[in-house]
């Protein structure tokens, strides 16, 4: 997240690269998008590098993790474009080679305030994010949050998590908001033993997925 802050910031567009795409898809989207600059962390830094050595070396890879606090935390005073380009999503290439899909700022904010207006979201709410940064789903997801003040909860239930634990975090953390698609839903419910309770659950909100009428007769 302060990798795409820092490129929008920029006035640049962020292209998210999921690490556990394989190497062909992840090289097509970098000389497909024009990448010059990767952002990444000590964990894929090697696979990053590995990455720009295939492109000759043109592309700058940078490790945030050694970013230290000499370099100066001052407002650059750049103002982006409204029409400008955020970021660029690529589709999973099914049917093909994968598509990049470009999304200026404005459509950005638009969405953006409609999803805190329609779920009314405010400086007291928390939000689930289990929406991989390289669908489109987490961009509601992080910006409302961060532009209505809300806390964020971003979770991984592939790498780090079971049904239990994150049930154990919604109920603890009082988090009223759930996102996801719905395969996620039905594998956390499917997980549970039955009978629990989410008292601060307002809303469940799924998509990008055919819903099963169980799934909303579960809940």
């Amino acid at each position: 997240i302060v990798g795409q802050l820092g490129a929008l910031k920029a006035n640049k567009t962020y292209v998210p690269l999921d690490f556990s795409y394989p190497g062909k898809r992840l090289h097509y989207i970098l000389e497909n998008a024009g990448v010059y600059l990767i952002l990444t962390d000590r964990r894929n830094y090697e696979l990053a590098s590995e990455l720009s050595a295939h492109a000759g070396g043109k592309i700058q890879v940078i490790n945030i993790n050694t970013i230290g606090d000499e370099i100066p935390g001052t407002d650059i005073h750049r103002e982006a474009s409204a029409e400008r380009t955020a970021y660029i999503l690529y589709t999973s290439g099914s049917t093909g080679k994968p598509k990049g899909v470009m999304q200026i700022h404005r459509n950005v904010l638009y969405y953006t305030r409609n999803w805190i207006n329609r779920y009314t979201i405010t400086e007291t709410e928390r939000m689930s994010l289990f929406t991989s940064f390289t669908h489109d789903g987490a961009v509601q997801d992080i910006f409302s949050a961060l532009l209505s003040g809300a806390c964020l909860y971003p979770y991984s239930l592939k790498e780090t998590g079971s049904a239990e634990e994150l049930y154990r975090i919604l109920t603890e953390e009082k988090i009223p908001i759930w996102h996801s698609t719905p395969s996620l839903f039905r594998y956390f419910t499917g997980g549970l033993k039955g009978g629990e309770q989410f008292p601060h659950v307002r809303w469940v909100v799924l998509g990008g997925e055919p819903l099963r009428a169980h799934d909303l007769e579960w809940y």
